[in-house]
């Protein structure tokens, strides 16, 4: 999965109204500092703040469990109580590759949102995208980026080329140019056979 200067923290962003572009983006995204309903509705859907934490505990009979306030706890509508929700599949689940690009000069979406969530992802799902993970998480910052990318065809010709290269490095199996040619994905190796 590529994403291309992605607005990854808009809680952290409209709470700051200092921001470029935050005051006029109220009417689109809700302003969370003026109601806790907003900032609690924000916080269910920002990409940043719904990383979950993985519990790789087995031991516990509920290691697929946790509790969260102020939902239904039974699948009823019943506010207050706590809901039942889940965290994350066993390691053996898959999560895709991600390559996150983001500019310094982007005043629209700040280069820091990137750089916290590729931070808290491979801390919180360490299995699938630390050190030792199982998938790509790869951040790239361009020094001389807007929000709409670099003023030189060469410059978009290099990001999409690096956008190419890593999702053909990262596709499992998939078939290309109909039913004669495939495309598969064996030991970070991608190869192009003829059937």
């Amino acid at each position: 999965m590529v994403l291309n200067v992605p607005f990854l923290d808009p809680m952290t962003a409209m709470l700051n109204p200092e921001t470029p572009l935050t005051k006029v983006e109220y009417l689109e995204w809700g302003n969370p500092a003026e109601s806790e309903k907003m900032y609690d509705y924000m916080a269910s859907y920002a990409p940043y703040d719904t990383i979950p934490e993985y519990d790789n505990d087995t031991s516990r009979k509920d290691r697929n469990v946790r509790q969260i306030p102020n939902g239904p706890s039974d699948g009823s509508d019943a506010e207050g109580s706590p809901s039942t929700t889940y965290l994350p599949p066993p390691i053996t689940a898959r999560r895709p590759a991600l390559m996150i690009s983001c500019g310094e000069r982007d005043q629209r979406v700040d280069y820091t949102q990137s750089a916290k969530f590729v931070a808290r992802l491979r801390s919180r799902l360490e299995p699938w995208y630390g050190a030792e993970g199982k998938e790509a998480c790869v951040l790239m910052v361009d020094e001389n980026r807007g929000h709409f990318g670099n003023g030189s065809q060469d410059d978009r010709v290099k990001n999409w080329a690096r956008e190419v290269v890593f999702l053909l490095g990262n596709v499992q199996q998939m078939d290309v140019g109909g039913p004669n040619m495939s495309m598969g994905h064996n030991n970070n190796e991608t190869a192009y056979r003829q059937k």
